[in-house]
């Protein structure tokens, strides 16, 4: 009896020694901190699967330097790292564990970068094609980015106090007194500052007057022949204005086709014709014996200041000489500037059809109110003596 236990226990730890041994033989599992695999091939990437062991799959392999190892996952699944990952051989560019990317050269303007390893601060970027983008200068108080439509942009300072910034077609400038060619306001211009304040005059012949310091209103335009009055405040038209003193300080101008006699207009101008300023004042003398000296004939007196421009005088026989003299008003009787000139330039007057004239004078200008003294200078002739003697005095009357 004792032999056959003996004999069974045998059995049973051979029993046991076989299953340990196979045991031994099989991969440590997942959750007992294995892998579940004896034997990994080389470069298989290990991926959870069960409990029990890691999946595996081929070889991880990169046929060309472009291929890309490609994660199909649910949009949330992302690649972690808790360190820093390195891109590149000596100079590399990394990852950190937060996420900030560093670049070892600064991302070229083709991949969306600027190209630019700093930028000014506060300085206007400039594109410029495919290479990197150029940065301003930081633009100084008031000064405005000015473009030509084909090289970089450059800069306008400021202008002066009170210039007004205008285009000449091809540059912009500051200019002090710009010139507009038309200018246009969403609001009338107030007369305050050197508009009308107005927008409209509604109606031809429309005429604006001040109503205050600064303000204007509007005169309709008067009915046919009615004539612009004034109150001292409020100008109207009126058909029949009652004017207590007309004064004309000038000339008074006439329109084209009012001349009239004696008139003659040009434009907006009104002249008075020759015949208006030139006269003439005659004398003549009958007489049996002409005076044996010096002796007054006749005085004629100008209403205006004139001047002498001719003399003519004749006699029917025999010769005379005359003489003109300016006399004032009062002293008639006291001998004055002679006209002619001195007795011995004094006029001869010939007979008949032989007529003296002078237009040489040594005194021409007659004030007004003065005294014209016509004399006849000839002593008594022995001989024949003319017994009539015609003298003509040719004048302009002076403005």
């Amino acid at each position: 009896m004792i032999k056959i236990i003996s004999k069974i226990l045998i059995f049973l730890a051979s029993l046991l020694l076989i299953a340990g041994v196979a045991q031994a033989q099989l991969a440590t599992r997942v959750n007992q901190g294995g892998t579940g695999w004896n034997a990994i091939n080389s470069n298989n990437i290990l991926f959870g699967d069960t409990s029990l062991r890691l999946g595996t799959s081929s070889a991880l392999t990169f046929a060309t330097s472009t291929s890309v190892l490609t994660v199909t996952a649910a949009s949330t699944t992302r690649i972690s790292n808790t360190g820093t990952a390195y891109f590149g051989a000596t100079a590399t560019s990394t990852f950190d564990s937060a996420g900030v990317l560093t670049l070892i050269s600064a991302l070229l303007v083709g991949s969306g970068g600027t190209g630019a390893t700093s930028l000014t601060d506060g300085g206007v970027l400039l594109g410029s094609g495919t290479g990197a983008i150029t940065p301003m200068a930081v633009l100084a108080g008031g000064e405005i980015i000015v473009g030509d439509g084909t090289t970089d942009p450059t800069t306008l300072t400021v202008g002066a106090s009170s210039t007004v910034l205008t285009n000449n077609g091809s540059a912009l400038a500051w200019t002090a007194d710009p010139a507009f060619t038309s200018l246009r306001l969403t609001n009338p211009l107030t007369v305050g500052n050197g508009g009308t304040g107005l927008s409209t005059f509604t109606a031809a012949g429309r005429i604006p007057y001040s109503t205050g310091a600064t303000t204007l209103a509007v005169l309709t335009a008067g009915a046919s022949s009615t004539i612009l009055t004034i109150d001292g405040t409020t100008p109207a038209w009126t058909a029949s204005p009652a004017i207590a003193d007309l004064r004309i300080t000038t000339s008074l101008l006439a329109p084209s086709g009012f001349g009239g006699r004696s008139l003659t207009v040009s434009g907006s101008a009104l002249d008075a014709d020759n015949e208006l300023y030139n006269n003439i004042v005659s004398f003549n003398v009958a007489s049996s014996t002409m005076g044996t000296s010096t002796v007054t004939v006749a005085q004629h007196k100008f209403a205006t200041a004139v001047t002498i421009t001719r003399i003519s005088c004749s006699t029917n026989r025999a010769t005379s000489t005359i003489q003109f003299d300016e006399r004032s008003e009062g002293t008639e009787e006291t001998a004055g500037t002679d006209v002619i000139g001195s007795p011995a330039l004094a006029l001869s007057c010939g007979s008949g059809s032989d007529t003296s004239a002078t237009t040489t004078f040594n005194n021409a200008t007659i004030a007004a109110d003065a005294i014209l003294n016509f004399t006849i200078d000839d002593g008594q002739p022995t001989q024949l003596r003319p017994t009539i003697l015609r003298v003509h005095v040719e004048y302009t009357k002076d403005d």
